[in-house]
Parts: C-alpha cells; structure tokens; sequence
C-alpha cells in the first residue's frame, strides 16, 4: 500500500467523527443569532477567546467566527443576512484500540488560553489531550482567506497511536424524515417528496479535483458510493450559498485532504472533508504547510 493510501486509511474514523451540531441560519434571523454570542474586537490589543464567546472577522462575503475549542463557524452573506448553515471547522482526534474500536481522544488542558491576535488576525489553540499529545492548532485570515494549521507531538510511549485532523463539514441542506418519507431543509422547510428533491437542490453541486485526473463533479441530489479517491488538490461548493463558490485546498506541501460520505447518500444530506499532516510534529504556522478555505 503506497504511504498516501496508508494515511488515507487511517484517518477514516476521525473523518467520521466531525460533524458537530450548529444552529442552521438563514436571513436576518441568520444575523441576530451570531449576535448574541460574538465579540467584535478592533482594538490593538489581543483578544482573550472566553469559553461561550467568539471572536468575528467580517468580510463583504463571509463571516468567521472563532471559538476557544478550536472550532470555527464560516457564515455565508445572502445580503443582508445568511443563508444555509454555518460551515463547520472542527478539530478531531481518535484512536483505534487493541479489539479495533474506535475511541475519541479529547481535549484535557489548554497550554494557554487562546489570544486572537489582532494585527496578524491570527490565532494558535495550544492543547494538551487525553494521553498527553500535545496539539498546535492554528488559524489566520488574510484577505478574506482562512488559513489552517497542525501540529501534533504524541510521547513515543504511547499505546495508541491516534488519528488527528482539522474537519470541515454542515454542508448538507436537507434531512430525510423517514416517518413522513419527505426531505427537510431550509431549501424546503416544509418538506418535499423524494421524486422532487432534485428540482429543491437544482443547480447545487460539489466538484472534486485530484492530483493528475480529471474533475469530477457530483450533484447535490445524486447518491454516491464515495467521492473519487486520490490526492485531492481542489474541492469547490457551488450553489449552495447562491452567487459564493467555497473552496478548499491542501496545503502546498506536507499535508492532504481525505473525504468522507456515507455511503449511499447525496451531498445534499452532508459529508466532510479533513486536512491532515503526513509529517504531524512539524509546525503548526509554517507557512508551506497551510491549507485554505476560500469564499468567493
């Protein structure tokens, strides 16, 4: 098996834990619920990230908001409010144990509290988790661009060597009620027949571009097997957030993105992407290893 499918393999569990349940937005409702628990921060000074509170970055398309978990939530404008869910960026770690069972590996400490940095619009989580593995996450906007950072140090004593990635995911737009046999969402907030689906979610789409092949493209109402496998070097979002087109990229060198859908769905029902390291004890902030999330 080459070292790219080895990794690929053995980041599939963590990929599965990602998603995280965030309130879905849509207009001004969308802009009053980020309210209530955003700080906005413009002075020169850094800026503390308290437990419950966000710091926002604003841009003319999107709006970040960064939280002291490590977690980010990017809102797309539709005017004058949002619409669809917030793009979910999480961090996840994992390990298999000896009988092949899948455990979480949570967060036990935090090193520092975590400062957003206003002039470089940066901020580094420094984490200590279960096993003590030591974790660099770290985050900067530049531009209107996301930047995402790891590092990971696991004590060579360690039982079980585990599984860490930074997961992007609530790009689904519908759940399917089975009890009503109907699909709900904020496209159809009253639900809709399967045989109508594809009219609700028309002109939605995810295109997947890997390393020396040609782009595949799937349709949001379409269920799929898995999204195509080799070394992604580009994922695009179209038409889920109207006129924005949401991008994701690997980072220039030492990392790669792996893809998960359950198997059988349609990416309207929702599926992730994760960034990892093949080299994880390398630093976090190095500038190469960076990987972007674009709104345009």
């Amino acid at each position: 098996m080459s070292s790219f499918a080895s990794s690929c393999a053995r980041v599939l569990g963590i990929v599965m834990l990602l998603a995280l349940p965030v309130q879905m937005v849509s207009g001004a409702e969308g802009q009053a619920a980020g309210a209530n628990t955003t700080t906005n921060h413009t002075s020169g000074q850094d800026k503390i990230l308290a437990a419950g509170e966000s710091q926002e970055v604003a841009t003319p398309t999107h709006v970040f908001r960064f939280y002291r978990d490590a977690r980010v939530e990017v809102a797309i404008r539709d005017g004058e409010g949002f619409i669809g869910k917030p793009i979910a960026v999480t961090f996840g770690s994992g390990y298999a144990d000896a009988n092949k069972v899948w455990h979480a590996r949570p967060i036990k400490e935090y090193v520092t509290e975590p400062e957003w940095d206003v002039k470089s619009q940066s901020v580094l989580h420094q984490l200590v988790l279960e096993d003590n593995v030591k974790v660099d996450v770290y985050y900067q906007v530049k531009s209107g661009v996301l930047y995402v950072g790891l590092s990971i140090k696991e004590p060579p004593s360690i039982s079980f060597p585990g599984s860490y990635t930074v997961g992007f995911s609530q790009f689904d737009v519908v759940t399917y009620d089975t009890a009503a046999d109907v699909y709900k969402g904020w496209p159809a907030p009253e639900g809709v027949a399967p045989p109508k689906l594809p009219a609700v979610v028309k002109g939605m789409q995810i295109s997947v571009k890997c390393k020396n092949m040609a782009k595949v493209v799937y349709p949001y109402a379409k269920g799929i097997p898995h999204f195509v496998i080799g070394e992604i070097d580009e994922v695009a979002i179209t038409g889920v957030y109207g006129k924005r087109v949401v991008s994701l990229y690997p980072a220039a060198s030492n990392g790669f993105l792996s893809s998960y859908i359950y198997g059988g769905n349609a990416p309207c029902q929702g599926y992730s992407f994760g960034f990892h390291k093949q080299e994880p004890r390398h630093s976090a902030t190095s500038s190469s290893e960076l990987m972007r999330l674009t709104v345009k």
